[in-house]
């Protein structure tokens, strides 16, 4: 019994060792055969793990960083470095989606070193396009953003890559305009359009975000006919090819132009179209796009409201504003709230509070370079330290607001604009001229009478323009002829009659100039402008400001403030005595005679007249009435 036993035992042993055998062995072949097809799978899995990273569709954070690792995966299993640049990209925007901004960075650069390892031009322009997004949404740092687009086209342009070439000059003329250099944004803009209309595909969404672009800086310039007629080609490719993002866009645009127009009720209209129609489309979108989305409708918003005066929907705006900003902080946005934080409380009476928020934003300008914001807080603090009579520190920031490099911050001319327009409307037609060769005769004979037409226009516009710039030429020469003979009469008094006769001279030029002066103010009624100052007196009379300030100080005995607030004063005097301007209140009897406020009329009108207007007013009436009874 036992040797069977034990021959069992061995029997099943054997059997079990056989089974394993077949098991290992049917195990190497399964092996074997991974071999020979893991290659075609994993180039078959790299190609659609590419697609969709190249792909237009909007990927979570999440999805973007697994697609991203396994490209890099497999181009490392594979050797294949374009890939694996790709890779590091995608893994990138994952990282840029969720919040991790520096990790993004880092990955940006690596793919840009490898790109220049392996000599892929393609690679390393999309790694410095990239790193200029970055900076820019993620930072606000302008300076290298601009360094790092600029590296980017200049490749894309080498490598003769139209279509990015436009994505990246869109992108940088967007950044020329946050720091205000505004010619040099239009160039850009028109060179893309241009670009756009001699590609074989329509691309209508690209044209749409360049012209919406054109219409904003046309707009803030103040060419509103040109900003009408971008707006009608806008509208034009809108019809053809919906877009839900575009419309949104078109909905701002215009009520920026009737906010131009000073059309403010309409402006408002359209804004809260955006605003509702950015409730109902946004469902799709990543929360931080929807709230920068909500925060830029809502600055557009409370800047016409301020304009408009309702203080109580500009108090709850600012407060939906600060919530977004609490959660989603952006340097720039912040500038444009702090700045209506602080108009809003000079409205409602509290100029210190106002100051208090300016210097805020003063400070936040500094440190991104917001010149342009900058520009516009330095000359609220001027105005408002002066109300509040500390003249000192409403000097120094107004000092500062001139001191303010001319290089940093360009304001060009519509001229400017007009000029590039007709420089792009010249290459379209030579554009057309081609065409037009592969037409018949008669089509030919056409478009040359229509070019004839067209330069011979241009002709005629630009001899009227060289006519206008000549009679200016003239006024400047007479001018200049008129200061000339005036300083040779000074130089002659002075050798004849020595230096006391000199002086008199001077006190002969200072009461010309300020006869000059007080001539245009009567004329004009420039005293009835609120925002008059030396420079604006400056523009009008054609005489530097230090010359101007000389005569009023010599002739008149005070500053130009006093002099103009002189003359405010005789205008609010006669308001106050017309019996038909009776039912007005004191504050728009500031305002028509030209006071900023009701607290800077106040005061200036109890410093010259020694009583309040209200006072003034009642003694007049009173005086009158005792005449009638006599």
């Amino acid at each position: 019994m036992e040797y069977n036993d034990l021959r069992n035992i061995l029997n099943k042993l054997l059997s079990i060792f056989l089974l394993l055998s077949v098991f290992l062995l049917h195990g190497t072949d399964k092996n074997d055969q991974n071999k020979i097809i893991t290659p075609k799978t994993k180039s078959h899995k790299l190609k659609t793990l590419l697609e969709e990273a190249g792909s237009k569709t909007i990927f979570s954070g999440n999805r973007l960083i697994r697609i991203g690792k396994e490209i890099i995966s497999i181009a490392d299993n594979v050797k294949d470095q374009k890939s694996k640049i790709i890779g590091l990209q995608t893994l990138a925007k994952g990282y840029s989606s969720n919040g991790n901004n520096k990790k993004s960075i880092s990955l940006l650069f690596q793919s840009r070193e490898l790109a220049r390892q392996i000599n892929d031009p393609k690679g390393e322009a999309n790694a410095n396009s990239e790193l200029g997004n970055q900076l820019y949404f993620s930072f606000n740092d302008f300076k290298r953003t601009i360094t790092y687009y600029q590296k980017a086209l200049d490749i894309y342009v080498k490598i003769k890559d139209k279509y990015d070439a436009i994505r990246i000059r869109n992108n940088l003329a967007e950044v020329y305009l946050k720091v205000g250099r505004y010619l040099e944004a239009i160039k850009l803009y028109t060179l893309a359009l241009e670009q756009l209309e001699n590609l074989d595909k329509p691309y209508a969404y690209s044209k749409m975000v360049v012209l919406g672009n054109l219409i904003d800086i046309t707009c803030q310039i103040g060419n509103l006919k040109i900003t009408k007629e971008y707006i009608d080609k806008y509208e034009e490719i809108l019809d053809l090819n919906y877009n839900q993002n575009r419309l949104l866009k078109l909905y701002i645009l215009k009520s920026k132009y009737f906010e131009r127009k000073k059309k403010y009720d309409k402006a408002l209209d359209w804004i809260n179209k955006a605003l509702d129609f950015q409730k109902k489309t946004s469902n799709k979108s990543s929360s931080l796009a929807k709230a920068r989305v909500k925060m830029g409708i809502l600055i557009c918003k409370l800047g016409i409201l301020l304009k408009k005066n309702i203080l109580k929907q500009v108090e709850l705006n600012l407060l939906k504003l600060k919530q977004l900003l609490s959660v989603f902080p952006d340097s720039f946005t912040k500038t444009g709230y702090l700045l209506i934080q602080s108009e809003y409380y000079y409205r409602c009476g509290d100029t210190k509070s106002a100051i208090i928020f300016g210097k805020k934003n003063e400070l936040l300008c500094k440190k991104n370079n917001f010149f342009r914001e900058l520009e516009k807080i330095y000359s609220k603090l001027s105005i408002w330290y002066l109300e509040l009579g500390q003249k000192n520190l409403s000097l120094k920031y107004h000092r500062k607001k001139s001191s303010i490099n001319e290089e940093k911050l360009i304001y060009e001319l519509p001229a400017n604009i007009m000029e590039i327009i007709l420089k792009y409307e010249q290459k379209k037609l030579s554009n057309e001229i081609i065409m037009v060769k592969k037409t018949n005769l008669h089509t030919r004979i056409l478009m040359i009478f229509i070019i004839i037409f067209l330069v011979s226009v241009f002709i005629y516009i630009m001899q009227k323009l060289k006519r206008k710039s000549t009679d200016k030429l003239k006024d400047m020469e007479r001018n200049h002829i008129d200061q000339l003979t005036a300083l040779k009469r000074q130089l002659e008094n002075h050798a004849k009659r020595g230096n006391k006769k000199e002086e008199k001279n001077e006190s002969f030029n200072a009461e010309y100039i300020m006869q000059r002066i007080l001539r245009i103010i009567e004329k004009e009624n420039l005293y009835l402008n609120t925002n008059l100052d030396l420079d604006h007196l400056e523009k009008v009379l054609k005489i530097n400001r230090k010359y101007l300030s000389n005569a009023i100080n010599t002739c008149w005995g005070s500053n130009f403030n006093a002099l103009i607030n002189s003359y405010r004063v005789k205008e609010a005097k006669k308001l106050l005595t017309d019996p038909k301007e009776e039912k007005l209140t004191s504050i728009q009897i500031a305002f028509k005679a030209g006071f900023n406020s009701k607290s800077s009329f106040n005061r200036i009108f109890k410093e010259n007249v020694k009583m309040t207007p209200k006072r003034y007013r009642e003694i007049f009436f009173e005086s009158d009435v005792n005449k009638l009874k006599k």
